[in-house]
């Protein structure tokens, strides 16, 4: 919503066309991983933590940006970065 929301003159707006095509290729890739059994992971305790949402974020640090994948579990927020794969 964001990109279609950014006139293309913006500076942003390549970046965004990256951070959108990166989500894309990301989530696809995982949804070919995912199933339901890795939505729910049992605790020692016996509790269950479930998956409530995930998205990506855009963190602005020191002028620079980076993509990253927020998960939120019903008793944790995780953050992930996106790791550079080798080319070859």
């Amino acid at each position: 919503d964001l990109l279609k929301h950014t006139p293309t003159q913006h500076p942003d707006y390549p970046l965004l066309q990256d951070a959108l095509r990166i989500s894309q290729n990301f989530l696809s890739s995982i949804n070919e991983e995912i199933s339901d059994r890795h939505a729910h992971m049992t605790l020692a305790k016996g509790e269950n933590r479930q998956l409530v949402r995930d998205g990506f974020i855009v963190e602005v640090s020191e002028g620079s940006r980076k993509l990253r994948h927020v998960f939120l579990f019903t008793d944790l927020l995780l953050c992930g970065k996106l790791k550079k794969q080798a080319v070859g």
